[in-house]
């Protein structure tokens, strides 16, 4: 059905939300995937992994505990423990997105390997 646009309808249109990918320490609007590789410059397609079993590099809040097992991600793409991030005070680079659960390992230990949910 085709329908024509004039200046009285009422639409909203957004652009494509994956353009905004970057990673900047000023302003985090949101982390997407881990990368399958080093991006190196501005404007590249690249593939992400959006959930599943995957190595990130943790903050050494990222510790063995049986009951800490949840984790945000931080402006840098490394995962910090969730309860640090939630505390009173959220450090500095710690936004609120949860990126999923460590599965085994910790900061000190081997891995850990994490099960990140998209």
């Amino acid at each position: 059905m085709k329908v024509a646009v004039t200046t009285s309808s009422a639409i909203e249109v957004y652009g494509n939300p994956y353009r905004f990918l970057a990673q900047n320490n000023d302003q985090i609007l949101g982390v997407v995937g881990a990368p399958a590789v080093a991006v190196s410059a501005a404007a590249m397609y690249f593939w992400v992994q959006t959930n599943g079993p995957i190595f990130l590099n943790p903050q050494s809040t990222m510790t063995a505990s049986k009951e800490a097992v949840g984790a945000c991600f931080r402006a840098d793409g490394s995962l910090e423990a969730l309860a640090t991030a939630l505390a009173v005070t959220i450090p500095t680079h710690d936004i609120a997105q949860v990126a999923g659960y460590r599965m085994a390992g910790s900061y000190t230990g081997n891995g850990p390997l994490f099960m990140l949910q998209g």
